[in-house]
């Protein structure tokens, strides 16, 4: 008896799991990943928005609402296999750093590398809105990520 309730439990943890991992899978638009500091950081944009209309691109552009990092713990993605498609975060632990809420932005696109072999990772993320002088199109927003923040 006792078996046969601790196999269901450990069913139940597995579904959980299985389940909040294809919840990201759904959720995210975007994603890429870098070594740094002896860690493995995941930035995605997740969530959805409408999808926005590119004139310049010419073509309707996904895009989510949050920018969120993970620290991959366990099995690493491999960086010669970049980018990285959402499916490939099926059966990673990933631990949530940071998020921040850009739903007004409509991001699309995010890319992460080392350009100035200081200790901070330089973000870029395409965003879709419109400035002060100019109508709504794509975006070039330049980020540092540093100390978690």
């Amino acid at each position: 008896m006792a078996l046969v309730v601790l196999v269901f439990a450990f069913l139940i943890v597995l579904i959980s799991i299985t389940s909040s991992q294809s919840d990201l899978v759904d959720s995210v638009i975007a994603c890429d990943v870098i070594n740094y500091a002896d860690q493995q950081l995941l930035f995605t944009i997740e969530g959805t928005n409408e999808p926005v209309y590119s004139e310049h691109l010419e073509t309707y552009l996904d895009n989510g609402t949050t920018i969120r990092v993970y620290r991959v713990d366990g099995h690493k993605f491999a960086l010669d296999q970049r980018p990285i498609r959402p499916t490939q975060l099926m059966g990673r632990k990933l631990t949530l750093l940071y998020q921040n809420e850009m739903a007004g932005a409509h991001p699309w696109l995010i890319t992460v590398g080392q350009s100035d072999d200081d200790e901070h990772i330089e973000v870029f993320v395409g965003a879709f809105r419109a400035t002060l002088c100019f109508p709504a199109e794509t975006r070039p927003y330049f980020l540092e990520y540093r100390d978690g923040v």
